[in-house]
Order: C-alpha cells, then structure tokens, then sequence
C-alpha cells in the first residue's frame, strides 16, 4: 500500500499490486530479521515446547564451535552444557511455559568443554495470534569481562578495607577521600572524621618541613615517595609510620589522585632497638669472656714459666753454696750472693705486678690521685733500679723541663715508670743508654713522659701487638732475663685509670721509646 504526499494510503491499482506489495513488505521484514540475527553479537535463540532449538543465530552458533545455526536445530541446552547448568535452563524455561512469565537473570554456565561465562538473559514465552504460547525465546549477553572486572574489584575493596596497614586516598589538594578502617584504627579518629581532612592534621611537628617539600615535588612529577613520619595520633600519642605515597593516574596517564600506604612501624622500631641492645650486650659479654679467658691464660702462662725461671735459678744458686761453700773463695761466694740478690729482685718484680694485677681485677686497688712532684717518682725509680743498670753498665739519665707537678695516684705511677724502666735496662745490650724525660704538653693539661733506650728494639708486628692480654709478645732480654709482658699490661691499666694514654715507637736495633701522659696539677680550681 502506497502512502500519498497528504498522508493518506493511495488505493490499490488492483488486488494483484496489492498482494505484491504485501509480498515485498514481507520480504524486506524477513530480510531485516535475517541481518539483525547474522550481526547482532548478542545469542538469539528460539525453542519450542520441548525445550528444543528452532531457530538460533549466528554469533550463538559461533560461540559453540559451529559453522552455521542449521546445526543446532532439534538439539537441547544438554548437547552443549554441564548437566547441572541444562538443567537450570530447562526448569527455567519450562516455568516459563507454565505461567507464561519472563524471567530476566544473570547466570554462570559451564560448557561440556568446561569453560565458564557469564550471562545477562531475557527469555520469554513465544505465543501464536491466538496468545497460545508454543515455545520460548531468549537473548542473552556474554558478561564474563564484566563479571572479572566485577569480582576484581571485589577482592580488591576486601583487600583494601582488610588490609593490615593503612591506606588513604587524597584529592589533588591533599584532601582525604577515602581512609581504611586500619586508617581509622591507627590515627584514631573516625571516618568521618578524616574525610576531607588534609593529612596534616596528624603532624606532630617533628619532621622537618622540607622533607614534606621533597614529598609533594616528587609525587605532582608523577613520582613515588617513600619515608617515615613522626606523626600523632588523635590521643596524642606519637608513632612512626613507614609510608609511600603515589599519584593515581588516568587512561590518559594524568593525575587524579594520590593514594598512600602507610605502616605503624613504632613497635617494630622498639624491638629493633631491643634487639639491637640485647645483641651489644651479647657481644659485651662475649668479649668480657675472651678477656677473662686471655687472663686466666696469662696467669697460669706466668706461674707455670715466667715465675719458675728465676725460682730455678735461685734453687740452683742456693744447693752451690750448700754443696760447696766450704771451698769456695770469698770472690766466687760473693758473686753467687750478687747472682742471688739479681733473681730475688727479678722474683720480688713479678710477684709485686702479679700482687697489683690480681687486685686491680678483683677491683680492690683503690684509687687515690694527689699532687705529686714528678723528680720525687723518677728519683725513686731510679735508686729502685741502680743495681739492674750498673750491673749491665748502662748509663740512666734524666731530662725534665722544670719540676713539673702531676695530679695521679703515686703508686699507680711509681709502678709504670718502674717496669718502663725495668724493661729499658732488661733490653738494652751493656753499655747501653736509658734516658727518661718529660715535658709539659702543648695543651698545657698534662705532661708528656717518656722512657727512651738504645736497646734491641723490635719489629711493628710485635709494636701492634704491645699491651694486648690476648697476645704474647715476652722474650728474653739481653742478659737472659725473663720477660712475662704482664708489665705493659699494667702500665696500660694505671696510666688509664689515672686519665692518660700510652703509646710506644720502635725500631728493630736502633732502640724503643715508651711515652704516656699524667694530668698537671692545676692547684684548686
């Protein structure tokens, strides 16, 4: 039927144009239904009472492997699914057939092949002109990419609001937009509370402004920034947090949003310092036990060698002259009298430092500092020891700018300049020179003393190895005296207690020189 230029349908020619305008009609609707059902990508699907296929389209055919609809005809939802998902599609429809519903859903299905989607699904009863129904029709979309997205999204909010360290997401102002609970948990206040806020309100003015500078000059450049802040929670108690904060960014690659992730790393740092106290503590006393060790070495090492020497030598002198007094001279009884009176000496040293050593650590050395005039110590010291240095002909000088006065324990220093003296003469050859001298130093705190020989020297492997309790640097001296090395041990431990230090400078036969510093008496400050 044509339509005039008024509007109104123009009458037939004749019943024969008629019906051929019905027939092209006709023609153009099933043309429209065949395009629509070859292109749509959606599934189209007819079924009849039976609930089986009578008609599909293309994309439905394609998305079971099939060239071409045709070969779905007569088969069911059981030729192409899982048993229990044909089962679902078969009730679903059937109580559409029954009450004569649509039902629109989305399910998840399972092919025989054993792939899973998703769909969106209308079906709804196929009825006659008369409204009889004689089969269903749905169309349904494959949602699979949205129902990943979907439950990504999911498990992402869950991982987020459960997440064990708080996560906050800023505006581009700064501005709090959205917190986690752990957020909320952490600084104390509410989410309601936080929203909108800037995170400054946590500030506790520790961290110093330029670091917050570096952080906003990193993260507007697209930048990650990563630190700790000392921050304050809404009690007012102050924690650390270990933070990063990132730009969010669009499709396009601009920022949006700033999100940061944030870890209350206060306990941690307790038990870190902890750990790190109990560990020094540890080592403190795993070196305590080496000193104590070296110690306890040395003593037996003294007792069992260095105290046996010069008893022997004085047991061996004492049977001569029981044996064979009655025929020696007076020359030869005086000599074995001078030898006797040298080893008694040599014993009377060692067990006088072994005495002070085994009280200093017992701690039962008492400590005393006083005004002492330095020439008075030397002078003794030197009359303590004429006898070592006439008997090897070794000259002993003294050289002192003035007559400085020191402020220490007298006895503590007449032990170190003894056995720094013992030792000059012990390794200096005969005829040697041993020249003591002080002066005030530069700081004009202290005075500088110094034990200088021309004797055998010695090598920096035994220098380095001076004053070590863990080391043994004892030798022979050049008459055959003994040398326990536990004499530099106590030099080193009174010339500390009393403030100073103590160093030595060697050459292998050119001789050694021994300093160590005294405080100067300053009279009554």
């Amino acid at each position: 039927m044509n339509i005039n230029e008024s509007g109104r349908p123009e009458k037939p020619a004749s019943v024969h144009d008629d019906l051929s305008l019905i027939e092209q009609a006709l023609e153009r609707e099933l043309y429209l239904m065949a395009a629509l059902m070859d292109n749509v990508p959606d599934h189209i699907y007819f079924k009849d009472l039976e609930c089986r296929f009578i008609r599909n389209n293309m994309a439905h055919a394609i998305s079971f492997g099939l060239k071409d609809p045709s070969e779905m005809i007569g088969k069911t939802d059981f030729d192409f699914f899982m048993e229990d998902v044909a089962r679902q599609q078969y009730n679903d429809e059937k109580e559409i057939i029954r009450t004569g519903l649509s039902i629109n859903k989305e399910e998840r299905t399972i092919r025989s092949d054993g792939s899973v989607n998703w769909y969106s699904t209308t079906k709804i009863p196929l009825r006659d002109k008369n409204g009889t129904i004689f089969g269903t029709f749905g169309i349904s979309r494959d949602i699979t990419r949205r129902k990943e997205a979907e439950n990504e999204l999911i498990k992402l909010s869950k991982a987020v609001e459960q997440s064990p360290v708080s996560i906050v997401i800023t505006d581009l102002d700064g501005d709090i937009e959205y917190a986690n609970p752990k957020a909320c948990e952490t600084t104390g206040y509410s989410l309601r509370e936080l929203l909108g806020k800037n995170p400054r309100v946590l500030k506790s003015g520790e961290t110093r402004p330029e670091e917050y500078a570096i952080l906003w000059n990193s993260i507007v450049a697209g930048n990650e920034w990563k630190g700790l802040f000392h921050n304050k929670k809404k009690n007012g108690d102050l924690y650390w947090e270990s933070a990063t904060i990132a730009p969010i960014k669009d499709i396009s690659g601009n920022i949006t949003q700033y999100v940061g992730v944030k870890e209350d790393i206060t306990e941690r740092l307790v038990v870190e310092k902890a750990l790190r106290e109990s560990e020094s503590q540890l080592r403190l006393k795993n070196e305590e036990l080496v000193r104590i060790n070296a110690e306890k070495d040395k003593f037996f090492s003294i007792i069992a060698h260095d105290l046996r020497s010069p008893f022997n030598s004085f047991l061996n002198l004492t049977e001569m002259m029981a044996d064979e007094v009655h025929e020696m001279s007076l020359e030869k009884i005086r000599k074995l009298a001078t030898s006797m009176n040298r080893s008694a000496g040599a014993l009377y040293t060692l067990l006088e430092n072994l005495l002070d050593w085994s009280r200093m650590k017992r701690g039962l050395t008492g400590f005393e500092p006083e005004q002492i005039l330095l020439s008075d110590i030397v002078n003794s010291i030197i009359h303590l020891t004429a006898g070592m240095a006439v008997h090897k002909q070794i000259g002993v000088n003294v050289l002192t700018s003035g007559e400085p006065e020191v402020f220490a324990d007298k006895q503590m220093l007449g032990a170190t300049l003894r056995n720094l003296v013992t030792n000059a003469i012990k390794f200096t050859r005969e005829g040697g020179q041993v020249v003591i001298s002080s002066k005030i130093s530069p700081e004009g705190d202290s005075v500088l003393i110094s034990v200088r020989d021309t004797g055998i020297g010695m090598d920096q492997s035994r220098l380095t190895r001076l004053f070590r309790i863990d080391e043994d640097v004892s030798r022979k001296g050049t008459g055959g005296e003994s040398s326990s090395g536990l004499g530099l041990l106590l030099c080193k431990e009174f010339v500390e207690k009393n403030g100073g230090t103590i160093w030595a400078e060697s050459e292998e036969n050119k001789g050694s020189t021994f300093r160590f510093t005294v405080p100067l008496w300053r009279g009554q400050e």
